[in-house]
């Protein structure tokens, strides 16, 4: 072994003689107590992550269910509201890491809890209430101001509804289509009021005598009546007169038949008991009788 491998393997040894197994720096590495103190530290920082977890999900339940509900809901209208409030909750987990003040948290809780249901109220406004407001606007108020009324009434409830009730799909459906009918009816009588107004004296009477005719006519076939020399106001009132008179006559009618036919079923039934009993009175004595033949 030449010298220069001897020094060599000299220094090996006092190297490993300098060795400490609890000190890993040694190697470039950190020390056990490092690595222990890191793992420490670690597990504080995640107690106290949990904590602050618990903390958000406990006094933001609402408006994080609220969040959870809406997302699927926003498009690209509203994506920057959204943002927001995501933005909002990030700064609220922030301040509870800074150990801010329970009243301050249940301010800025509330705050978030607002921005919110705005959210949802615009979203539901936007689907439900902006396309019959928009209809709404091009009818004439002056040309047919009833009409116009009723419409008008009809979004002040659709509105009502969107701001007790943003979930309830039903109701704010049947709202909005009763709305739908409402502004065709409008936009028909429109029409008519606009048709009505441009006619000239003898086209006026034209129409007020087939109008006449077609009442008449309906008249002699349904009700079997002349009403012919009726007022117009006369013959609509007796056709409603009438006809109210037959339905409620068909109704009883139905209600006698149905009455008629529970009597039916239920002597049918008392019937087939009274032959069941018969059945099995016979029955008993043809066997009471057999037993005392036999006995004998």
């Amino acid at each position: 072994m030449t010298s220069n491998h001897q020094q060599d393997l000299v220094s090996t040894r006092k190297l490993v003689n300098r060795f400490d197994p609890n000190n890993q720096g040694f190697f470039g590495g950190p020390s056990e107590n490092a690595v222990l103190a890191s793992i420490a530290e670690v597990s504080i920082q995640l107690i106290q992550a949990q904590k602050i977890k618990h903390q958000v999900t406990t006094i933001l339940a609402q408006p994080l269910a609220d969040i959870e509900y809406l997302t699927p809901k926003v498009g690209k209208e509203w994506q920057r509201e959204l943002n927001n409030i995501n933005q909002n909750i990030i700064q609220f987990i922030n301040n509870i890491e800074k150990n801010r003040a329970v009243s301050r948290q249940k301010i800025d809780r509330d705050r978030i809890q607002k921005k919110v249901h705005d959210l949802e109220i615009n979203i539901v406004i936007a689907e439900y209430y902006s396309p019959l407001e928009k209809q709404f606007h091009q009818l004439n108020k002056r040309l047919i101001p009833q009409s116009y009324n009723t419409v008008l009434q009809g979004l002040q409830q659709l509105d009502n509804v969107i701001t007790t009730a943003p979930r309830d799909t039903t109701a704010l459906t049947d709202a909005a289509n009763q709305i739908k009918k409402e502004i065709q009816s409008a936009e028909h009588i429109a029409t008519d009021v606009n048709w009505i107004n441009n006619l000239d004296k003898n086209q006026r009477e034209e129409i007020v005598l087939h109008y006449r005719a077609t009442l008449e006519g309906l008249g002699l076939k349904f009700l079997n009546q002349d009403l012919s020399n009726l007022s117009y106001k006369a013959q609509v009132s007796t056709f409603e007169r009438e006809l109210s008179a037959q339905l409620a006559e068909f109704v009883t009618e139905e209600s006698d038949v149905a009455i008629t036919d529970d009597a039916e079923t239920k002597i049918e039934n008392n019937l087939i008991e009274t032959s069941t009993e018969d059945v099995t009175v016979e029955t008993t004595q043809v066997t009471t009788n057999s037993i005392v033949n036999n006995e004998y």
